[in-house]
């Protein structure tokens, strides 16, 4: 619920705060998941495989 709540938290101020805080959003989420793929690189050796599931 995250992201509906920031969204909602600057629904009064506008489109533009809107497509703003949508954006932050969408580049911060960029961020965390290319930490993510770069610390768990060095875990997978050549030819390994991964399965990701998401209960959203």
């Amino acid at each position: 619920m995250y992201c509906l709540d920031a969204m909602e938290a600057c629904f009064a101020q506008g489109a533009d705060a809107l497509a703003e805080r949508a954006q932050a959003l969408f580049e911060e989420d960029r961020a965390l998941c290319q930490r993510m793929a770069e610390r768990g690189a060095d875990l997978l050796a050549s030819g390994d495989r991964v399965l990701t599931h998401c209960n959203t």
